[in-house]
């Protein structure tokens, strides 16, 4: 964990996404140049999980067998907001970071996550990548349908959203390009499904969920690459001015009082 204590209400949490495990030197902090700029206390987390093999290119902050990752990290993003006496937490990251974003700050009070075309049930992701993450953390695990079912709870937002605190919100971003958000790996759908809500389209939980399906740029990058930057993302989500445009019809601002649909 990197912290930065400034004077403000709020903590800002950053979490990375996948690793060229060439050139991958722990730990990994992500966003920091970008986050510096802005006036919250800033905290970022190094996925661990990466830490037991070489072949592991992305964690999903899912531990191992003995080290429950996700929960030691709510409770350490707790502390570090005691310590930096912060009332309000923002969580953010990019892909696996906007899972783990999720997952982590379902256990934080007040919290709010964004996750930029994030994934929502591991198992669903590329094979290969979840074989390693068995091979490698849950090697006592003979499948990986096995490790799914037994370790659900980290693996899967679906599972794992039913105990989260009353006082924590999400802001799902997907690019309408994306792969792994719409196409061959449709995680958007699966989640916001999950909530009731159209898989293609999105909208507002009454929990004050957001999922919000966006296009920008002109189409010449990589649809699951952020466009230079989360940072736009982040104001949408706190209800400023974004610096750069954002095609999107649902609102995706935390409102810390949500108003039950007639």
């Amino acid at each position: 964990l990197l912290l930065y204590p400034q004077r403000n209400h709020r903590l800002l949490v950053g979490f990375h996404g996948a690793e060229e495990r060439k050139t991958y030197k722990a730990p990994k902090f992500q966003f920091v140049r970008s986050f510096r700029t802005r006036a919250e206390s800033l905290l970022f987390v190094s996925d661990s999980t990466l830490l037991q093999s070489e072949a592991i290119n992305i964690g999903w902050s899912a531990g191992n067998k003995d080290t429950p990752l996700a929960a030691l990290l709510s409770r350490m993003v707790r502390m570090a907001g005691v310590a930096v006496g912060a009332t309000e937490t923002v969580l953010a990251g990019h892909s696996a970071g906007g899972f783990s974003a999720i997952l982590v700050g379902s256990q934080v009070p007040n919290s709010h996550a964004i996750s930029m075309n994030g994934q929502s049930v591991v198992l669903r992701y590329q094979p290969w990548t979840v074989r390693n993450l068995r091979e490698a953390a849950f090697p006592e695990c003979s499948s990986v349908e096995e490790m799914g079912e037994l370790y659900q709870a980290r693996l899967d937002l679906r599972v794992a959203l039913k105990d989260r605190l009353p006082s924590t919100s999400f802001t799902l971003f997907a690019n309408r390009a994306d792969q792994s958000s719409f196409g061959t790996l449709p995680h958007f759908p699966l989640l916001a499904e999950a909530f009731g809500l159209d898989g293609h389209d999105g909208g507002r939980t009454t929990s004050g969920d957001a999922f919000v399906a966006c296009e920008w740029g002109d189409g010449t990058s990589s649809g699951h690459a952020l466009p230079g930057t989360i940072l736009p993302f982040i104001e949408l989500a706190l209800g400023e001015e974004p610096r750069m445009h954002i095609n999107h019809d649902v609102d995706p601002r935390w409102l810390r009082e949500v108003a039950l649909p007639v």
